[in-house]
C-alpha cells in the first residue's frame, strides 16, 4: 500500500473512474479514487467474494 501512496497511480484505471490495486500475500485489493490533494480509500476488498459491494460508495 505504501507504493500507491507514494505513487498514486499505481494500478490500473478500474470501475466509476477508481483505480484498483491488488495486494500480493493476500486475496484482496485496494479500491481508490485519486484527486489532487487527497488519495481515497473506496474499499479493501476480497477478490472472491460479494464482488462490486463497495460501488455504491462511489457515487
Amino acid at each position: 500500500m505504501t507504493e500507491s501512496v507514494t505513487h498514486r497511480s499505481v494500478g490500473p484505471t478500474y470501475l466509476h473512474g477508481t483505480r484498483r490495486y491488488l495486494l500480493e500475500r493476500f486475496p484482496y485489493f485496494v479500491v481508490y479514487r485519486e484527486t489532487e490533494e487527497k488519495l481515497q480509500v473506496i474499499a479493501i476488498a476480497h477478490g472472491k467474494r460479494k464482488p462490486g459491494y463497495w460501488r455504491r460508495r462511489v457515487d
